[in-house]
């Protein structure tokens, strides 16, 4: 796979994400699913390792740009936590709807052990026909 295909499939993905951040009537392929997620994690990760250095050098060497760089930070993770969460619970019902799955599925993710079963789903390939939630997504124009 060449970059450009791998850059084409990331903003195919990131465009069927964004048009639909609350729709859970349809289905999601993991073509379009998983580049967005993987995004959404590296970025929430990065984050998060990142206000953690922060505070640790604060608390090396006490100096306060550091508590307040840190300040900051926590705040746009917060807010970009905020701004994901929803479209991305969303897009985890869609895919669990294209594998022929009811997007109460989810709850089993409030057990640690519930993730295992979920992320066998979400890799699962999709229903080869239409399904309740609708049409084969490689079809859908």
């Amino acid at each position: 796979m060449t970059v450009q295909s791998l850059f084409s499939l990331f903003k195919s993905s990131l465009n069927h994400y964004c048009n639909h951040p609350f729709n859970i009537r349809k289905r999601t392929t993991r073509a379009e699913y998983w580049p967005c997620f993987i995004m959404e994690f590296t970025l929430l990760c990065s984050l998060f390792s990142l206000l953690i250095f922060l505070f640790y050098l604060y608390s090396s060497s006490n100096n306060g740009l550091y508590l307040i760089l840190g300040i900051i930070l926590y705040f746009i993770l917060l807010i970009s936590g905020a701004v994901i969460t929803i479209p991305t619970i969303t897009a985890l019902i869609r895919r669990l709807h294209d594998t022929g799955r009811s997007g109460w599925w989810l709850c089993i993710s409030f057990t640690i052990i519930g993730y295992i079963p979920l992320i066998i789903f979400l890799c699962q390939k999709s229903q080869p026909t239409a399904n309740r939630y609708g049409p084969v997504p490689k079809q859908r124009k």
